[in-house]
């Protein structure tokens, strides 16, 4: 009879320690994602500004170079329309393009666009 009582407080204690480890690991890995997703809308919308920055700059080139709709227009161009000479960089890592003057600038990361 003592053994069993032994035996299923030993269980008891072994099924509370399994429950704390995986909360644990739950805790651990949601964590990251919430965080991962409170900060993509503010750069989303940092990204998005980058390209308007991008998109003015590459009109300020055309109308000084006297250039048409369909010219086309390379990203190293635009420094100098830019801030301190400095062509902005997407948050997220994404890689800006520009291709003609008429087009709106890209980026590689979906979901950042004009």
């Amino acid at each position: 009879m003592r053994i069993s009582k032994l035996l299923e407080k030993r269980v008891g204690v072994m099924f509370y320690a399994l429950a704390v480890v995986l909360l644990a690991v739950v805790v651990s890995v949601r964590i990251p994602s919430l965080r991962k997703t409170q900060n993509t809308p503010h750069r989303n919308g940092r990204c998005i500004n980058n390209l308007r920055i991008i998109d003015s700059a590459k009109e300020q080139w055309a109308q000084q170079n006297k250039k048409g709709a369909t010219d086309k227009v390379a990203l190293r161009d635009l420094a100098p329309f830019c801030k301190d000479g400095v062509i902005p960089s997407c948050p997220l890592g994404g890689i800006y393009a520009v291709t003609v003057v008429s087009a709106n600038p890209t980026c590689t990361i979906p979901g950042h666009s004009l």
